[in-house]
């Protein structure tokens, strides 16, 4: 813009009054230009079940568009306008929503198992929830949904395939040694199946005995309850291990009975070994007689210290009793030779 004033400006043909009011017109009419101007177009109506059969980015004031449904969606019955024409303040003529969802068949309930519907029905887009029987494990899908077909845009169907129930199975429980289970000879057991182990018979009353849980249980993943137990033999006693005091041992002593033999000895009359018995109390009987000492210590030492302070006392009132007899004589010399 200031190009063009500055050249009308230059024109040495102009007169300089006519060039200002070129520049003035110019630079007033110039930001009206760059305004976006009003328009009467209409923006495309939203609708959630149709959509117009022409697609565009604004319409015309006067025009009429029709529309169609959505898909998954269909007429409404009886039949509603479905087309709306673009008034010159950019609104429409009312209309109403013309399509309804389309619906699935029923999926059915799955042998040993029931169907739950989460929205209440079969509609394009609700879904369905599948639970076996107790005793049952669900093998495919869960949760279906109700889509439309891949091969046509006016068909329903659900996203997979209803669900089998299949019977829990348990394999065999593991064996043990020395022992057995009840029905050992099946392939497989049944869901809440109960087995009982048990340890062989012996010749020997309880030589065998069972550690841990005799009964277990084929659960809801189609694994046991727990491990298996143990036979283990109890017959075997662990030898006893005899504590001897802190003392030193004494050597055996020799003793010899006339007239008998050792066992093991080929000569008769042959010197036997005895082991004279232990002293359990040995320990005890010391403490006791080391507590009886000391007190009979301290009694002895108790009475010494009795004995010569009574000692000391009267030694001192006797010779306080001399010192008063002497005192009294000296005091008696003077009278009598005054006498």
């Amino acid at each position: 813009m200031m190009a063009s004033c500055a050249l009308f400006h230059a024109d040495p043909g102009l007169p300089e009054r006519r060039s200002s009011l070129s520049c003035f017109v110019i630079l007033l009419v110039a930001p009206g230009l760059l305004l976006p101007m009003p328009s009467d177009a209409c923006d495309p109506p939203q609708y959630n079940s149709m959509r117009p059969t022409v697609v565009k980015s604004s319409y015309n004031p006067g025009e009429n568009v029709q529309f169609q449904c959505r898909p998954g969606y269909k007429r409404i019955i009886p039949l509603l306008p479905i087309s709306s024409v673009c008034y010159p303040n950019n609104t429409w003529t009312p209309l109403q929503e013309a399509c309804t969802k389309r619906s699935c068949q029923h999926p059915g309930d799955p042998v040993n198992g029931h169907m739950v519907s989460i929205n209440g029905n079969f509609l394009f887009g609700s879904q369905v929830h599948y639970e076996c029987n107790e005793g049952y494990r669900l093998f495919g899908s869960k949760v279906i949904h109700c889509e439309l077909s891949s091969i046509d845009d006016n068909t329903m169907t659900w996203s997979d395939n209803p669900p089998l129930c299949s019977r829990i199975l348990c394999l065999p429980p593991p064996k043990i040694t020395n022992g057995k289970y009840t029905n050992s000879g099946k392939e497989e057991y049944e869901y809440n199946e109960v087995v009982t182990y048990s340890c062989d018979q012996s010749s020997r009353p309880d030589a065998y005995s069972l550690i841990g849980e005799s009964r277990l249980v084929c659960t809801g993943n189609g694994e046991w309850s727990g491990n298996p137990p143990q036979c283990k033999d109890t017959s075997f006693k662990f030898p006893e291990v005899e504590l001897q005091s802190s003392r030193k041992s004494k050597p055996p002593l020799m003793t010899t009975t006339p007239g008998s033999s050792h066992p093991d000895s080929d000569h008769p009359g042959a010197p036997t070994t005895t082991a004279p018995p232990e002293d359990v109390n040995t320990l005890g009987k010391g403490i006791i007689t080391l507590i009886v000492i000391v007190v009979l210590a301290g009694i002895v030492f108790l009475c010494c210290i009795l004995v010569i302070f009574y000692r000391h006392k009267r030694k001192g009132k006797t010779e306080v009793s001399a010192s008063y007899s002497t005192y009294q004589d000296k005091s008696a010399s003077p009278a009598e030779s005054t006498q």
